[in-house]
């Protein structure tokens, strides 16, 4: 994998599978595939465009789940997002 990789006509914060894939070393079907899982836990959004799906962070439930793994880095997120 690439340590460190630009995309460059992608919106900031997004990217479709076929950068992601190039990007990652990847085979497209194999990067879907877990986009597919990644979006369907939350982790990621999804947004659909003619033909094309750009993914995006979900800063929100992926916060939730460092609160999960890590309750010292959790607490500081679950605090920051209670301002919200």
């Amino acid at each position: 994998m690439a340590a460190e990789c630009r995309i460059e006509h992608a919106p900031a914060g997004e990217a479709c599978v076929c950068d992601l894939a190039d990007c990652l070393g990847f085979r497209q079907p194999t990067v879907s595939h877990h986009l597919k899982i990644m979006t369907e836990a939350g982790l990621l959004n999804r947004e659909r465009r003619g033909t094309w799906s750009w993914y995006s962070v979900n800063y929100d439930d992926l916060n939730r789940v460092r609160a999960i793994l890590d309750p010292a880095v959790g607490a500081l997120a679950a605090n920051a997002l209670d301002r919200v």
